[in-house]
């Protein structure tokens, strides 16, 4: 997995939207996985993970997880300079 070997997801508001849109369309444990492995390998901003979830339509989706992802997103190291 990229972000194991230490990859970066960096969207801009046009790739949250996408990924976004393709994480309604599955189950949502693959959004909770995707999440888990964001935080696990800090391999986004945490910022850019809410954004990914803020929407009422995602938040319906992934509604039973919301407990396990806000777990996930304390995991995440404030980073000033991550860019």
């Amino acid at each position: 997995m990229l972000s194991e070997a230490g990859g970066k997801w960096r969207p801009d508001e046009s790739d949250i939207k996408s990924a976004r849109q393709s994480l309604t369309k599955m189950k949502p444990e693959y959004t909770v996985e995707f999440i888990s492995l964001m935080a696990r390998f800090q391999a986004a901003r945490r910022q850019d993970v809410e954004g990914l979830i803020r929407t009422p339509t995602i938040k319906k989706v992934i509604g039973k997880y919301c407990r396990r992802i806000d777990e996930q997103l304390e995991l995440f190291v404030v980073d000033d300079d991550w860019t």
